[in-house]
């Protein structure tokens, strides 16, 4: 990162990891000299968000929150929006090509609904599983939508392995599970987990 983007981050503190985040927006280019900038929306998420919670802008792999004071529509997929905290060209231009992230959570819930229909792979990765027990089996970090059988990618958890594992090893150990409505017993998308009755002969504990 150039001398003065290190420079804009100490604007804005507060910075840390985020729980589920969302790419909702592309910054385009600045727009003029008092710091809006146009950006590409890749979803209606942030159009539709509470301009109470903030958006956050990624630097030197941080999560940086930023306020929205105005989001005025351009065109079919853009728009042209003003941070609080940004307010010359200076600054507006450190974030041209930067991505512009929400938190889950923060998604007015009909928005969001819409976007994990129309996003299912991207938006169920993250997700932990629990089986049928309340035992962690681990993080999904893939949909598989294979005709008549999707099925999701799951890091196993510690202390979880395949009961196909030959040594018992769950290191970077990655597991294919069925995902039926039929076997879904609990979804929670606040907290972002998702409890299944797993099929017997698929996990075990070491």
């Amino acid at each position: 990162m150039c001398a003065k983007a290190k420079k804009a981050t100490t604007l804005w503190a507060n910075s840390g990891k985020l729980n589920s985040p969302i790419a909702v927006a592309q910054i385009v280019k600045s727009y003029n000299t008092t710091g809006e900038v146009v950006i590409k929306l890749s979803s209606d998420l942030l159009e539709d968000l509470n301009r109470k919670e903030p958006v956050f802008i990624y630097f030197d792999e941080l999560p940086v929150p930023f306020f929205i004071d105005r989001f005025t529509p351009k065109g079919n997929s853009g728009a042209i929006v003003k941070f609080s905290t940004v307010n010359d060209m200076a600054h507006s231009e450190e974030l041209v090509k930067r991505t512009i992230f929400i938190e889950s959570s923060s998604a007015a819930p009909e928005a969001l609904e819409n976007y994990a229909q129309e996003n299912f792979e991207e938006y169920i990765t993250g997700f932990d599983l629990y089986n049928q027990d309340d035992t962690l089996i681990g993080e999904i970090i893939s949909y598989h939508n294979y005709p008549n059988n999707p099925c999701i990618e799951v890091e196993l958890a510690e202390g979880i392995c395949s009961a196909l594992s030959e040594n018992g090893s769950t290191e970077h150990e990655t597991l294919l599970v069925p995902f039926q409505e039929s076997l879904i017993m609990a979804f929670d998308a606040e907290n972002r987990e998702i409890q299944m009755n797993i099929p017997a002969g698929l996990v075990k504990t070491v």
